[in-house]
């Protein structure tokens, strides 16, 4: 069985200052994946499964509650088979691959440096 850990999209209201400057804090504390953004309007992310967009204090309107399952109805659809499965095995890897600078950067900041 294959599993993928896509999360979710969500947009992010960040007309004012304030929430630029939390959501630019969360981007980086979390590792979020910045798809698209409006400067002093919008930014729009995809979110791990285990992160809780309500506790950045950032106003916000989730776009697509589980990329996973939408990616797989997006499959079965247009019956690509599996190809795309396969694409999508190797994006779910390299958005774990993705993640591990930043997971190493929290737990040792001190011996790893990331930039």
């Amino acid at each position: 069985m294959v599993m993928f850990f896509f999360g979710s999209q969500v947009r992010f209201n960040v007309e004012n200052p304030k929430d630029k400057a939390a959501l630019d804090d969360a981007v980086e504390r979390h590792g979020l994946d910045v798809w698209a953004e409006v400067p002093g309007r919008h930014t729009t992310a995809r979110i791990p499964p285990l992160v809780l967009v309500e506790t950045f204090g950032v106003p916000h309107k989730v776009l697509n509650k589980d990329l996973e399952s939408a990616l797989i109805e997006e499959r079965q659809s247009t019956k690509t088979g599996q190809n795309t499965l396969i694409c999508l095995h190797k994006f779910s890897l390299s958005l774990l691959a993705s993640q591990i600078p930043n997971t190493l950067c929290r737990w040792f900041p001190q011996q790893v440096q990331h930039g």
